[in-house]
């Protein structure tokens, strides 16, 4: 079978991986295998790959003779490997990820066997910790008498090398996609760490980031659109609910997203003329325990549409919508912000399950859920997948996903 974007299958069935074959794992510290008589104590190996958050692996053994606790093998700073597959033998198995480790964990309990939990990071970890580090600016001091806040000046760099120079910085090769952002006034204070800095530069401008480490142990920072990273996924693959022998999706659990809350939406665009219109709908839910609702007043940000192309700002999330005809007045517009929100106010739901043991899922992947309801049948965005490979219920990956209106 071909590789792909995805791992090593084609069909787009996450059983096919799995019919004829149980699953297994290899773990390497410092490249090197681990010994089988440590293998055989790993009670679970956990990758967990998170929208926005390091990613980030455990590792659970029992430690019964209190001898594994006592190696080198697991020391601060030493990398975990991970690869997981269905087959026979190495070649089968698919690598999952790459991790530093940061924390070391005996526990000795009353009355059960001793164990050891080791939690590793990926380097974006060590990126919270950096900042910084210019020649020290002139101690100069405006008119209020407080002294100014000292800064890196970005300006007029694109984000793009912004970011590829910030990661240079931590051994990371850049895998960088161009940012059309105009060039601007860009400051990184020196008390803000370089991880908070290029996560506030994905936040504005909408991409994605996050650090991985290919199987050869080369280091990336990946900063990509999401439009031209979906595309370059190439597979979705189809999770069934209850269907058998076929079924893949083996629990789940939605919730609408605005559930218990008070939902504020708003419209913006712009006729012919320019005139900038917007239309702000705030509705409470019926629950007693709806949070304080968010002020209707307040303006939202971003970029403004054609009259035929409306921005929606709901929450941290704004897109657009698409409107047949010119939209003249704001009369006009509150009328059709709330035809929409009728016809789409149950698509905002996100979702938690557990899907079979697929080597390839990660987060910011876009798959299809079957067999549910009509209402949460689709494709969903995977925004955290963990991978767990328990000696117990087997191999699984936990899922969490946000449903595409």
């Amino acid at each position: 079978m071909a590789n792909d974007a995805y791992g090593k299958h084609d069909s787009g069935d996450p059983l096919d991986s799995a019919k004829f074959s149980a699953p297994r794992f290899i773990l390497e510290v410092e490249d090197q295998i681990i010994p089988v008589g440590v293998s055989q104590f790993v009670e679970q190996v956990i990758y967990e790959s998170a929208e926005g958050a390091v990613d980030m692996m455990k590792v659970s053994l029992n430690d019964p003779e209190k001898t594994i606790s006592k190696l080198k093998l697991f020391l601060p700073g030493n990398e975990l490997s991970l690869k997981i597959g269905y087959g026979p033998s190495a070649s089968n198995l698919v690598h999952i990820g790459r991790a530093v480790i940061v924390n070391v964990r005996p526990t000795f309990p009353l009355g059960e066997l001793p164990s050891l939990e080791v939690t590793a990071y990926t380097k974006d970890h060590f990126m919270m910790d950096v900042r910084p580090d210019p020649d020290p600016p002139p101690n100069s001091r405006p008119k209020s008498g407080k002294p100014r806040e000292k800064k890196i000046n970005w300006t007029d760099t694109p984000v793009e090398l912004i970011v590829g120079a910030i990661g240079a910085g931590h051994g990371l090769t850049a895998d960088v996609d161009p940012v059309d952002l105009p060039k601007g006034r860009v400051y990184q204070p020196l008390k803000m760490s370089n991880y908070d800095f290029i996560k506030g530069l994905a936040n504005i401008t909408g991409f994605y980031f996050w650090v991985d480490c290919d199987e050869n142990g080369e280091w990336f920072l990946h900063f990509k659109d999401p439009e031209k990273y979906v595309a370059e996924q190439k597979k979705m693959y189809t999770f069934k609910y209850a269907m058998g022998n076929e079924s893949t999706l083996l629990t789940f659990d939605p919730e609408m997203v605005f559930k218990g809350h008070y939902t504020k939406i708003q419209a913006q665009t712009k006729t012919a003329s320019g005139k900038v219109l917007k239309s702000t709908k705030v509705e409470e839910t019926e629950h007693e325990w709806s949070t304080k609702p968010i002020d209707p007043t307040e303006e939202a940000e971003g970029e403004i549409g054609t009259a035929q192309e409306i921005t929606l700002f709901i929450g941290e999330y704004s897109f657009k919508a698409i409107h047949k005809g010119e939209i003249q007045d704001e009369a006009t517009l509150d009328k059709w912000l709330e035809q929409w929100w009728k016809r789409h106010r149950e698509d905002f739901v996100i979702g938690s399950g557990q899907v079979v043991g697929l080597e390839s899922l990660r987060a910011r992947q876009i798959h299809r859920l079957v067999g549910l309801v009509d209402l949460y049948d689709g494709e969903w965005l995977f925004t955290n997948v963990r991978q767990i490979f328990d000696t117990g219920p087997g191999y699984t990956c936990e899922i969490v996903g946000r449903k595409l209106v």
